[in-house]
């Protein structure tokens, strides 16, 4: 755990962003400020998406947290492509829970849950080399430029046979129903899970306000 106040974590992540080039989230601010009618019908980037080109734990934690100092309208797109990304690459995963419900929770968090030391927070973490590079690589997400095939009607995949029963549900979804128990169990203890470090974080919040 941090010997470290609330403020005066958040000054010390506010002093290594400010050493830090700003220019990648600033530029994707203009961006979002443009006037809708200065691009085509099909724009070539999508504005409510921000592609992130690592999807590695650490960086995703990285993100989420520098996310909470950049201008508004850019942190609120970078958080949802944030949580999208880490539904899919670890949807059990408790940083996503915690890191982007607000500042001062992930600030708590930081201090109260993660076992980071200082050294451990700015030297591996926000380390400057990794986090520059991946503010640098911010940016929305582009859109397609094939065309869409026009739907004919024919599908491939599994064909009927009469020496196959008909299946009440499709094949896909035969291990989910099976495991249907199971799933909800491992929700469940997720849910509480996080539930319950939040009420700590809660706590601690009410301690050092």
């Amino acid at each position: 755990m941090m010997n470290l106040g609330l403020n005066d974590l958040d000054s010390q992540i506010q002093n290594f962003l400010s050493k830090l080039s700003m220019g990648k989230p600033e530029s994707l601010e203009r961006s979002l400020s443009d006037s809708p009618t200065q691009y085509s019908a099909v724009p070539d980037y999508d504005f409510t998406q921000i592609f992130l080109r690592s999807r590695r734990k650490t960086d995703l934690r990285r993100l989420a947290i520098l996310s909470w100092y950049f201008p508004e309208k850019v942190r609120i797109i970078l958080q949802l492509s944030l949580k999208e990304y880490w539904d899919k690459s670890d949807q059990f995963c408790v940083d996503k829970e915690i890191l982007l419900v607000s500042k001062a929770v992930a600030l708590a968090w930081i201090l109260s849950e993660s076992n980071w030391s200082e050294s451990d927070f700015f030297g591996n973490i926000l380390n400057k080399k990794e986090c520059q590079r991946l503010v640098d690589s911010l940016n929305f997400f582009r859109n397609s430029k094939r065309r869409v095939k026009r739907y004919t009607g024919y599908c491939r995949g599994y064909r009927e046979s009469n020496r196959r029963a008909p299946r009440s549900f499709p094949r896909e979804l035969e291990r989910w129903v099976l495991d249907e128990e199971i799933w909800d169990q491992k929700v469940l203890n997720y849910q509480i899970k996080v539930q319950s470090i939040l009420s700590r974080i809660d706590k601690f919040l009410e301690e050092v306000v």
